[in-house]
């Protein structure tokens, strides 16, 4: 295959811009991908920032962060008169509900925003924890467990005395010990946490999914999420292909 160098004049969903810099792929951590693919789209004008607010999206396919797998992600940037004096910018990152309102033909892709080659990141994990009443630490509210070395996954263990030994005696004869010592194990009491539904679905690239969909048993939530990924994943790639980014050398 012949590889376009550089940059290059590009329209994705009808709007214009640049391709930029798309190389030969590389090998990082044992897989062949892309390191740089890059689009930039013409500025729009846009309000709220100050004189002169203008919008460009950022698109990317590529292994910028050097990890193996090739990602997607959409930003923006707004400049105005006065960042531009600067040098600067006057806004920026993901600003998916801007992208939406300056440029609605690019609304479309922010679903994907965070998707790589091999699924959305940390699919099945984030999409459990946004949708479920467990806190960071898997506990629901109240929900006592004893707490776990995180290196060996052993139990961890207290010492405590099971009487209290009193600090000051008046006796004619040294005092019998009543403190006996034992091992307890050492707990850790659930805060849990609200459902963030929302959440769940822009993490599962699953908009339409209902309420009663992501509210079931964890297990089996973990179960259908696994079973769309390959229709996800082949979703996903019809549209980075459909927008000519090159996908995964090789596949």
């Amino acid at each position: 295959m012949n590889y376009p160098i550089n940059e290059h004049p590009h329209s994705i969903n009808g709007v214009s811009g640049r391709m930029h810099n798309v190389h030969e792929p590389q090998l990082v951590r044992g897989n062949l991908v892309h390191r740089n693919q890059t689009w930039i789209s013409v500025g729009r004008p846009v309000k709220g920032y100050g004189t002169g607010g203008t919008m460009h999206v950022e698109i990317r396919f590529d292994d910028q962060c050097q990890n193996g797998h090739q990602s997607f992600a959409i930003t923006a940037s707004v400049c105005t008169a006065e960042s531009r004096r600067q040098r600067d910018i006057a806004a920026g990152g993901c600003m998916h509900d801007e992208i939406a309102k300056v440029f609605p033909e690019l609304a479309p892709l922010t679903i994907w925003h965070h998707t790589s080659t091999d699924g959305p990141m940390h699919y099945v994990a984030n999409t459990l924890y946004h949708a479920g009443d467990r806190d960071c630490n898997g506990l629901q509210k109240g929900e006592v467990r004893q707490i776990r070395n995180g290196r060996t996954g052993l139990p961890c263990w207290t010492l405590e005395a099971t009487a209290k030994l009193p600090q000051y005696v008046d006796s004619g004869d040294c005092p019998e010990e009543t403190a006996i010592l034992r091992y307890v194990p050492m707990t850790r009491t659930g805060e849990g946490k609200p459902r963030d539904l929302n959440a769940a679905r822009e993490s599962a690239c699953w908009p339409e999914a209902t309420d009663e969909e992501l509210s079931v048993d964890r297990d089996q939530l973990k179960s259908v999420l696994e079973s769309r990924l390959p229709a996800l994943i082949a979703a996903f790639r019809a549209d980075m292909e459909r927008i000519e980014f090159l996908w995964e050398p090789g596949k």
